[in-house]
């Protein structure tokens, strides 16, 4: 009987040691001037779709629901966001992919996608606040993508640096009530009726509204109460990517405004401000001309009190559902 204890408790200290030596061999990101955390391939993609929240705008092939940003996988956009960094990398003159991805985090307007605007937040900043080793985590999990789980050296960008060592802070400050917003979001004969357009997380639970604007659920995890208060009065100053209006002109004379829902080879399907769609077939177009002005109203600055837009910021700025699909 004492033999066969001595043997269990020896074969469950090898596998004691070899599950540690394996935990020790995982790579690492590690960085100064953090909280003492370890960063490994796990928590980079932990990070992606969780805190981090890119996937509130990017998807990962099938993987993911979002669509403000480009696909980072396998998808009809190329292939995955690795590779894709290589090539890009070098015809901006950038050492490689990992200053490609860095590059498109730090400076998101330096280089835009095709089809894309200049949207991406600053997630070093509020409200996201990355660290810097959450930031390299992430970009080691993206590498990953293309089977590469060795690099980990590299270095994050000034811009990034520089925040950080200044210590800066928005004055903005929320002085709405967010029970007045959801009332003031959700009341569809009201001043703002913001759901007639956009899906937003009720009091419920449950998400309400339309799909003719952006998917606001999880605006307040991607974007500080400043930006939500200037979207606000200043529709126009930043689009967000697949909602600009396309004006479409026929052979006939005819004029059609709306977002492009869908295209395919024979023709279009615009959506106008009340969710109508109109499909217009693509031998009858004479000039489709994209429209630098958004699809939401302009005049919410006079419709709206600044007190009922303060309490549309800080309802909004509550709307964090976090999911994958």
């Amino acid at each position: 009987m004492k033999k066969k204890i001595i043997i269990k408790v020896s074969i469950l200290f090898i596998f004691c040691f070899w599950v540690a030596r394996w935990i020790c061999s995982l790579p690492e990101v590690a960085i100064e001037n953090d909280p003492k955390v370890s960063m490994t391939l796990n928590t980079g993609e932990a990070l992606f779709w969780g805190k981090g929240t890119c996937h509130v705008c990017h998807r990962i092939g099938e993987r993911g629901y979002a669509l403000r940003g480009p696909n980072l996988g396998d998808s009809k956009e190329g292939a995955v966001v690795a590779e894709r960094a290589k090539h890009r990398a070098d015809s901006l003159n950038l050492n490689s992919a990992a200053d490609y991805i860095l590059q498109s985090i730090a400076q998101p307007g330096v280089f835009l996608v095709p089809g894309y605007n200049n949207e991406m937040p600053k997630v070093y900043q509020p409200p996201v606040s990355l660290y810097p080793s959450e930031i390299k985590a992430i970009v080691f999990y993206l590498l990953s993508l293309a089977g590469d789980s060795t690099t980990s050296a590299f270095e994050l960008p000034a811009a990034i640096v520089k925040y950080y060592d200044a210590s800066q802070e928005s004055t903005f400050k929320i002085t709405g009530d967010p029970a007045s917003g959801h009332q003031l979001y959700f009341a569809l004969n009201g001043a703002a009726a913001c759901v007639s357009c956009h899906t937003a997380v009720d009091s419920s639970g449950l998400e309400m509204g339309k799909s003719v604007g952006p998917d606001l659920s999880a605006i307040g995890l991607i974007r500080s109460p400043e930006h939500i208060y200037r979207k606000i009065i200043k529709p126009d100053s930043n689009i967000v990517s697949g909602y600009e209006d396309l004006l479409i002109k026929t052979k006939n004379g005819r004029f059609f405004t709306g977002i492009l829902k869908s295209e395919d080879d024979l023709s279009v399907i615009l959506l106008d401000r009340v969710g109508t769609e109109t499909i217009i077939q693509k031998k009858e177009i004479a000039r489709r001309l994209p429209q630098k002005i958004s699809n939401m109203p302009m005049n919410y600055a006079e419709l709206l009190t600044e007190k009922q837009i303060q309490n549309l910021v800080a309802f909004l700025t509550l709307q964090k559902r976090s999911r994958e699909d």
